[in-house]
């Protein structure tokens, strides 16, 4: 089963040399928050979204949406809960 998750380098350059959310610590709401929170943060971020998250939706990236000509209208597939 494939895993569609973000390219982690990509997310740290977006994270730290674009948004320079390490840089945020200077608030005192963030003043705890260093480089490694984030770090430690996303990783367990993904390893929920792999574990837990994506084979929830096994069906939707598998079957995905289906076109309506008729009405012009996307349908999602229906997930029975």
């Amino acid at each position: 089963m494939q895993k569609y998750l973000i390219d982690h380098r990509d997310l740290l350059f977006a994270l730290f040399e674009f948004l320079e959310v390490d840089k945020m610590n200077r608030f005192q709401r963030f003043e705890n928050f260093d480089r490694a929170v984030y770090e430690e943060t996303i990783r367990l971020a993904k390893k929920i979204a792999a574990q837990s998250v994506f084979p929830a939706n096994v069906t939707g990236h598998t079957e995905g949406c289906h076109y309506d000509p008729q009405t012009k209208s996307v349908r999602l597939i229906t997930i029975g809960l």
